[in-house]
């Protein structure tokens, strides 16, 4: 994959290989993007200059077609830096758009990464998604979560469920000692019933809930201030241990 840019836009436009570049400011033809290389600027048919350089992994996850919201990156960083990326079994349930799933399963390609939907359509969208990254450790599984784990001897279960405390009577059985499990919840309600569920239980531990912001600023020529757009309130996290 190959990015391209010019001075009149804000934004990189992506080449997938796929055919000639074609923008309003005129077409690039394929075989000399194929030939370009990084660094290199290449004139339209309308004489525009656009920079080439190569893709990357993060360029190509934060143009993942969503069908379902998926876990925001920063979220998805968070997670990692308290679980880690040692895991081996792993179930992300309510996987509707596959964002975190193709996020675990790039970052740790010896894993098994269980994929749970209870919708078709979100399992055949995330199937294309997972297929674009060309992943070959993820496996799709159409189940209800409420009713039952589907896999055994798993070490990071992640939630991202309307009602994650409905998870709780099933874990033990499905679980690794050690296990971290993650529910991603966008409501207090849902976070508090999901807390409660663990009350009285010493089998597990819970670490920590947490709301993750981020807060861009305008910086440029004399201006530095809080900028009016950023990423507010995504969902909370609350992570659980089972001993």
């Amino acid at each position: 994959m190959k990015l391209l840019f010019s001075k009149k836009y804000e934004r990189p436009f992506v080449w997938n290989e796929q055919g000639d570049f074609c923008t309003d400011s005129g077409v690039i033809k394929k075989d000399v993007l194929l030939n370009a290389k990084a660094g290199e600027l290449l004139k339209t048919n309308k004489d525009v200059e656009f920079k080439i350089i190569n893709g990357t992994f993060s360029d190509k996850y934060f143009r993942l077609k969503r069908l379902a919201q998926v876990i925001n990156p920063k979220d998805a960083g968070h997670i990692i830096s308290v679980v880690g990326n040692d895991y081996k079994r792993v179930i992300d349930c309510g996987v509707g758009s596959a964002g975190l799933t193709v996020f675990l399963a790039k970052l740790n390609p010896k894993a098994k990464i269980f994929a749970v939907d209870v919708r078709e359509d979100h399992i055949e969208h995330s199937k294309k998604n997972v297929e674009s990254f060309d992943l070959k450790n993820v496996k799709f599984i159409k189940a209800d979560i409420y009713e039952g784990i589907p896999e055994n001897k798993i070490d990071l279960l992640i939630l991202d469920v309307p009602e994650p405390f409905k998870v709780v009577p099933h874990m033990k059985k499905s679980l690794s000692h050690g296990a971290y499990i993650v529910s991603y919840s966008p409501c207090t309600n849902q976070v508090l019933e999901f807390v409660n569920a663990f009350l009285g239980d010493d089998d597990f531990i819970m670490i920590k809930t947490v709301e993750l912001q981020e807060r861009y600023w305008d910086v440029g020529g004399r201006v530095i201030r809080p900028s009016t757009v950023g990423s507010q309130h995504t969902g909370f996290l609350t992570f659980v241990r089972y001993l």
